[in-house]
């Protein structure tokens, strides 16, 4: 089964993402910490992690914890996913080659968005978001 990049991700799941992103790096309670480091660590293990990580790096007001989270899974979900036309393990997502490219080309995009807001904000968070696409992308390329 593949990952159909191009299909719009549930506003629901964009929002679980972002409010349990917002909860693992700014809660106070350790018991919520952990719960939402618990979802997060599942929902990067699912389809719809690809997504959504993307939704959130390509809106506008993404915050700078958002950005830096999304941007590692999906380097780290780049690197664990294989170029094979069938799924042979549950950590591996399988793509088409329509949806390679199309992957390749939101990948680019961000990177080039990134990049300039490095530029041009001179914020370390930036900095740390692009290194992260910069390396998805290098990994993409090694898929590819």
């Amino acid at each position: 089964m593949s990952a159909p990049l191009e299909v719009r991700i549930e506003h629901d799941q964009v929002s679980a993402l972002r409010s349990h992103i917002l909860s693992f790096y700014s809660a106070t309670s350790g018991d919520v910490r952990e719960s939402s480091e618990r979802w997060l660590t599942t929902f990067t293990r699912t389809q719809d992690s690809w997504h959504a990580a993307l939704s959130i790096l390509e809106l506008e007001d993404a915050s700078e914890a958002e950005s830096v989270f999304c941007a590692r899974t999906i380097h780290v979900l780049l690197r664990r996913c294989v170029a094979k036309e069938a799924r042979t393990q549950a950590s591996h997502a399988v793509f088409s080659d329509d949806e390679w490219h199309t992957l390749r080309e939101r990948i680019f995009s961000l990177t080039r968005a990134y990049s300039i807001k490095a530029i041009r904000t001179k914020s370390q968070h930036a900095r740390t978001t692009l290194t992260q696409l910069a390396l998805a992308t290098s990994a993409l390329a090694c898929k590819m």
